[in-house]
């Protein structure tokens, strides 16, 4: 519900389970990797094409996990993240969050395991990706976690894709999240509408490399380019370097800043009578 998936991507399944019990998000997850063998054995008992999305969260609550411990060390026993500064330090926290990958490491490695006990990797995509990074205070600003800038720290995601009859590749070339759905729909689903008439991404194996990219927070969003990053919040926007620090000197490229803009409002429907609230509310 947060991202509110049950509200716009996921708005038409039904039955949608949208929460697990469990102490932290570590055992949530476990049990998101057990519904998820339920539904496979289901799944190769009909023989029918399927789709899943599995969403882990214990790196993103790493400091709620109770007993993360872990092949990194030294951890740190409790966050305190309001002490958080920029003298603190990163090592412990950076430790606490290595261990929550590997927990989460494990699932995958349960998920993969199961497919290839079904005979399902020969003709399964299976694609691992993050929704954000994580800083600890990498730039030496100050910052910590994500949602405070748009630095590849805190953006930028591993993308790991395993595909049935394809050879080994590694994409150099630029990519964000929104080309993964181009991606499917052209090379798994045959969609021969042009991708740019329902995404703004275009497909990974099209090896297109735009002049920048869109991220966005809760709170605002970010055109990032080789070499400024621009923020944009509600009461205004500025201007940083890659690091985060300010810039002196702003030059903004306008037809590429209207570029942006265009993309964004393209699949966007805002209502006279309805105040939009948050990103995560929009349609």
């Amino acid at each position: 519900t947060l991202p509110a998936f049950n509200k716009n991507v996921f708005v038409s399944v039904p039955d949608l389970t949208l929460k697990f019990s469990g102490t932290d998000p570590y055992a949530r997850d476990r049990q998101i990797t057990a519904e998820f063998r339920s539904f496979i054995n289901h799944v190769s008992k009909t023989q029918r094409s399927f789709f899943s999305f599995i969403f882990y969260d214990s790196a993103h609550g790493f400091c709620a996990i109770e007993n993360n411990n872990g092949p990194f060390t030294p951890v740190i026993k409790k966050c305190d993240r309001f002490n958080m500064s920029n003298t603190t330090d990163p090592v412990p926290y950076f430790n606490r969050y290595k261990n929550s990958l590997h927990l989460v490491d494990a699932q995958v490695g349960e998920v993969i395991n199961l497919l290839k006990a079904h005979h399902l990797l020969k003709n399964t995509v299976v694609i691992i990706t993050g929704d954000h990074g994580e800083e600890f205070n990498d730039n030496h600003h100050g910052y910590w976690g994500h949602s405070s800038n748009f630095t590849h720290y805190q953006v930028q995601t591993p993308l790991v894709i395993y595909w049935p009859d394809k050879k080994p590749d590694k994409i150099m070339h630029q990519t964000t999240h929104f080309d993964i759905a181009p991606t499917l729909m052209e090379t798994v689903l045959g969609c021969q509408t042009s991708a740019d008439q329902y995404s703004i991404g275009s497909s990974l194996f099209k090896k297109n490399s735009s002049p920048y990219i869109i991220v966005g927070s809760y709170i605002g969003f970010g055109i990032v380019e080789p070499t400024q990053i621009t923020n944009v919040y509600s009461g205004g926007f500025s201007v940083s370097a890659m690091d985060a620090s300010p810039m002196k000197k702003i030059q903004l490229n306008n037809s590429l800043m209207a570029s942006a803009f265009q993309k964004m409002r393209r699949f966007y429907y805002f209502s006279t009578n309805t105040f939009i609230s948050r990103a995560s509310d929009r349609p």
